[in-house]
């Protein structure tokens, strides 16, 4: 959960992380659900830079 919140601390300080931080578990939809291909970019540029933690918080939480 502590790995959680830093990750989760981190989206958060990112240009969009408020939105992702809004939506907290539900963020994922968010990443691929965007209008802007320049959003969407840097969201997969960040998806694949915190791959290895989200997969412990995907198993850890059952999404």
């Amino acid at each position: 959960m502590q790995r959680f919140k830093i990750l989760h601390r981190t989206f958060y300080n990112s240009t969009f992380g408020i939105r992702l931080a809004t939506c907290k578990f539900n963020w994922l939809r968010i990443v691929f659900d965007t209008n802007s291909s320049v959003l969407l970019a840097m969201q997969l540029v960040l998806f694949r830079r915190y791959q290895r933690y989200l997969t412990v918080i995907i198993k850890q939480y059952n999404f």
